[in-house]
Parts: C-alpha cells; sequence; structure tokens
C-alpha cells in the first residue's frame, strides 16, 4: 500500500498555516497523513513555525498520527520546539 502525496499546493497551505484553507482540504478530502518525498506530513509543516496551533488542531482531528516520523526520524513535535511555539507544542502534547 502505498503513501498518499500531497500536492504542492496542499504543502504550501499547510506551511502557511491558513487553518481555513487547511479545513477545506481535509473536507475535500486530502489525506492528512500524505508525505512529501523528505517523508514529512501536513503535521510536520504545520508545526514547523510559530502560529501552527489551529492547523495541527484539525489535523490531529483528522486522524493525523502525532507519532508520524521524516526521514530523519524527526516528528510534528521537534519541528514545534525547533519554532519555540509553545501553544501549537501544547496542543501536540495533548494528542
Amino acid at each position: 500500500r502505498s503513501t498518499p502525496k500531497p500536492s504542492s499546493a496542499a504543502s504550501d497551505v499547510y506551511k502557511r498555516q491558513n487553518a481555513d484553507a487547511v479545513a477545506a482540504l481535509l473536507a475535500a478530502g486530502a489525506a492528512p497523513t500524505a508525505v512529501d518525498s523528505n517523508a514529512r506530513a501536513p503535521l510536520h509543516r504545520c508545526a514547523a513555525a510559530p502560529g501552527g496551533a489551529q492547523c495541527a488542531r484539525l489535523l490531529l482531528e483528522a486522524g493525523a498520527p502525532i507519532a508520524m516520523r521524516d526521514r530523519a526520524e524527526q516528528s510534528a513535535v521537534h519541528f514545534c520546539a525547533r519554532s519555540g511555539d509553545a501553544e501549537t507544542m501544547k496542543v501536540l502534547t495533548s494528542a
């Protein structure tokens, strides 16, 4: 079974942390487990920069697994720790 891959447009939405756009993607059937060429999932993208708490919450509610790791064995929690976003970290560690 292959892992779904996000489109570049979807990856951009996750990086920009636009909660309305993330909700629309999920409603349209976007897979919260889709990974890019580095095995990074949407949750990694939302956690990588400050301000991703709402997007992270939406992805977790849609079934994104908190334990997913990229090719470097980094989780969304690792990405969030580097960004320094306490609100997103609270969302991630409460999952």
